[in-house]
C-alpha cells in the first residue's frame, strides 16, 4: 500500500522529534534559553555527507542559531 509508508515515515519523524525535544529541552547552542518548541531538527552531520537521520545525529537548534 502506497500510502502507509509515507504514514509511517511521518509517524516515524514525529516520534524522534518528540524523542529528542525531551532529550534537549531548550536550544543546543551554548547559553541560549530558547527551549525546544521553539527549536528545528538539524543535522549534526549533514545528510549529504552520509550524516543519517536519527537521534545520535541530530539536534534542536533554534532560528537565530
Amino acid at each position: 500500500m502506497p500510502g502507509v509508508r509515507g504514514f509511517e515515515r511521518a509517524h516515524g519523524r514525529l516520534n524522534r522529534r518528540r524523542a529528542l525535544r525531551i532529550r534537549d529541552p531548550k536550544c543546543a547552542w551554548p547559553l541560549c534559553p530558547h527551549p525546544s518548541q521553539w527549536c528545528d531538527t538539524h543535522h549534526l552531520t549533514p545528510h549529504h555527507h552520509g550524516g543519517e537521520t536519527n537521534l545520535d545525529n541530530a539536534v534542536m537548534l533554534c532560528r537565530h542559531h
